[in-house]
């Protein structure tokens, strides 16, 4: 029975700090001794944590992941091919998440003695800079960078739209219409599973690059799903506000929606309209469906991008891309099975070195998946090893 309080647990996290760097390197050279890290592919991405605490130098108001305005800390972890957190860092809620990658990379590839290794670094739409993929492409490294459709040049849109001239991984000699399969209600339900993909080399600024267009109509049904559900959200939302401002006689009285560009909100269908240019009563305030939006996305379901400087290896790139939701799952599991957000913390070094106490929990969780041939779920393991 061990003598100390909940306070001299929050101590220590200051000397954690201190070592934070340390521990991740040696986690990193003894681990190796263990198992056979596979960092080949290297993922990153960043989530953010909300403390119970106010704002301060570290803790700053950024919109989180739930889209909330909240005093942040975000987290950028790097994860190898095999699930095991390779390196991390902990910046302001506020910090640019393109900003964070590259120094800690530049950390790592050094203090584990990885420059001129052949790793492929993979990460998604956030991180789709130039400056990012010039990096990527020095010293042997490769990326694999998720870019989003819709941000594309035109005529690079209009490739991806097209319905012809799409491949099948493994089969070099066929090319498939998808507006065939389509409109062939067998041909659709045969091809539900398939993932089509078609490619195009192009250029940024600095980097000559691969766009890799893939498609599935299980995708599409997804995102069609998906996307029609928030619009009818949107649709109870316009006649429950433009029914409580029908009668309302003061300005100050009038309720408003609070319009959004955001991919994941209801409210981007929605626009506001006003009949006069005063707008002093409340009746001139309407808000209305924007049809255009809605059909302008359903466009794209189905698609999905990829940029990369690795060229003829689409069948890698695809099987890469396949494990990236790993990472997600990584900061899920840290999240709700080890409650890491639930933290009544305010210092950078005692967050830090909450942190790191995560960091470590993870790779000890991800070595027993692995040990335990991967037939438990993270909960099964989790709740017996607190039993």
């Amino acid at each position: 029975n061990y003598d100390f309080n909940l306070q001299h647990v929050y101590r220590s996290l200051s000397y954690l700090s201190k070592e934070m760097d340390n521990i991740q390197k040696e986690l990193f050279d003894n681990s190796n001794k263990v198992i056979d890290r596979n960092y080949k592919i290297i993922y990153y991405d960043c989530t953010n944590y909300f403390f119970y605490t106010e704002e301060n130098d570290f803790q700053r108001y950024a919109i989180s992941k739930q889209h909330q305005p909240l005093p942040l800390v975000q987290m950028g972890l790097f994860m190898d091919a095999d699930g095991y957190p390779f390196a991390m860092n902990i910046n302001p809620g506020n910090t640019s998440e393109t900003k964070t990658m590259i120094p800690s990379e530049k950390e790592f590839l050094d203090k584990y003695n990885m420059n001129g290794k052949n790793i492929i670094v993979c990460t998604d739409a956030a991180m789709c800079t130039d400056e990012i993929k010039n990096f990527n492409i020095k010293d042997g490294r490769g990326f694999i960078i998720t870019q989003s459709i819709k941000k594309i040049s035109q005529d690079l849109q209009d490739f991806a739209l097209d319905k012809s001239g799409w491949r099948i991984l493994g089969n070099i000699k066929d090319i498939y219409n998808l507006e065939e399969i389509e409109n062939d209600p067998k041909k659709r339900e045969e091809y539900y599973n398939t993932i089509f993909y078609k490619e195009v080399e192009c250029e940024t600024k600095s980097v000559n690059q691969t766009l890799i267009v893939t498609f599935s109509f299980k995708y599409q049904d997804y995102q069609h799903k998906l996307k029609s559900h928030q619009l009818e959200r949107a649709k109870k939302l316009v006649l429950e506000i433009n029914k409580k401002n029908k009668n309302v006689k003061k300005k100050k009285d009038v309720q408003k929606i609070k319009i959004t560009k955001n991919q994941n909100d209801p409210k981007r269908f929605i626009k506001e309209v006003q009949t006069t240019d005063t707008g002093e009563v409340a009746c001139n305030i309407e808000y209305l469906i924007d049809n255009e939006i809605y059909e302008n996305e359903e466009k794209f379901n189905g698609l999905y991008g990829i940029t990369t400087n690795l060229i003829n290896d689409t069948k890698t790139i695809i099987k890469v891309m396949k494990n990236k939701w790993e990472i997600e799952e990584s900061f899920r599991i840290m999240k709700d099975e080890f409650d890491s957000g639930t933290v009544y913390l305010s210092r950078e070094d005692r967050i830090k070195g909450h942190f790191i106490t995560c960091y470590l929990s993870l790779f000890i969780y991800r070595y027993l998946e692995h040990q335990l041939n991967d037939k438990y779920t993270v909960h099964e393991i989790v709740s017996t090893l607190q039993q």
